[in-house]
């Protein structure tokens, strides 16, 4: 038995005395053998594998007998990735439910891709990876979606998808260079959903604070979203806007419970984070 330079098969080399050819059993490449003997001459084109395999420059032609043998639908099969296949056709799936657009679906399976090339994360828990990243990509094209409302249109379970996101976040969102940008992106967003009109002064107020906030990294490692409406929040409050941190949960999609947990931080350095002439107005932060 002898190895196939083609390819690489161990031992894989048969000769076939009938038709007088040598053959791989691994990828059905064909060669001639124009001697009868086994010697010197097939000892030219195959060799052990202690040397280099070197195969005949010229073969005879024959229609009838190719170089190498079309594949069997059942080898075309095993070639495709299964798990690559389902991961697709789950996205796809997914993307008719929520009418996502195309853009949006090739990013998703761009960034799909990344969390399972990481090998971080099980294959069964494909749904709620799908669903984490639909989260993101919509995020960050400016399309932002809640989590509640993504798993409601896809049937599952917030919690489990929650906690996939916080499993693969760091894969996932953006690096640390980003994320003022994002959230900057999301407060604009938001304000347009919180007040119809009139909300100029909120989006730049609630954007200079998120900027200090970033800048200083003052609560690091959180959600931009949490970022965002915990901006807005202060912003809402030094202008004296009737929007309340229910209000703002609810449109943002995020509980009251946990934008309370940022604002108490941020409370603590808000000297650095609201601008100066919001000075004689921090007082009305403690009711928060």
């Amino acid at each position: 038995m002898y190895n196939c330079k083609l390819c690489g098969g161990i031992n894989s080399l048969i000769k076939d005395y009938n038709s007088n050819f040598i053959r791989c059993n691994i990828c059905d490449a064909i060669l001639k053998d124009n001697d009868n003997e086994e010697g010197n001459e097939f000892q030219k084109y195959f060799t052990t594998n202690e040397k280099t395999i070197e195969y005949m420059n010229t073969i005879e032609e024959d229609n009838t007998i190719p170089q190498k043998m079309p594949k069997s639908k059942t080898q075309n099969k095993k070639d495709s990735n299964p798990i690559e296949t389902k991961i697709n056709n789950k996205i796809e799936d997914f993307s008719k439910k929520m009418d996502l657009s195309d853009s949006i679906k090739t990013k998703v399976k761009e960034l799909t891709k990344k969390v399972f090339d990481s090998k971080k994360i099980k294959v069964k828990l494909l749904e709620s990876v799908i669903a984490s990243v639909i989260f993101v990509v919509c995020r960050n094209e400016e399309e932002p979606k809640t989590m509640q409302e993504i798993s409601t249109q896809l049937e599952l379970d917030r919690r489990a998808v929650n906690r996939c996101y916080n499993s693969i976040r760091d894969i996932i969102t953006e690096n640390k260079n980003q994320i003022p940008q994002t959230v900057s992106r999301l407060i604009n967003s938001y304000c347009d959903k919180i007040l119809d009109n009139n909300n100029e002064k909120l989006k730049k107020l609630s954007c200079d604070i998120s900027d200090n906030v970033c800048k200083y990294e003052l609560i690091a490692g959180r959600n931009p979203t949490t970022i965002a409406a915990a901006c807005i929040l202060i912003g809402a409050t030094l202008l004296k806007l009737n929007v309340s941190k229910k209000i703002i949960s609810k449109k943002v999609g995020t509980t009251e419970n946990t934008i309370s947990n940022a604002v108490c931080v941020l409370k603590e350095y808000i000297d650095c984070i609201v601008p100066s002439e919001f000075t004689e107005e921090l007082n009305l932060l403690n009711v928060i």
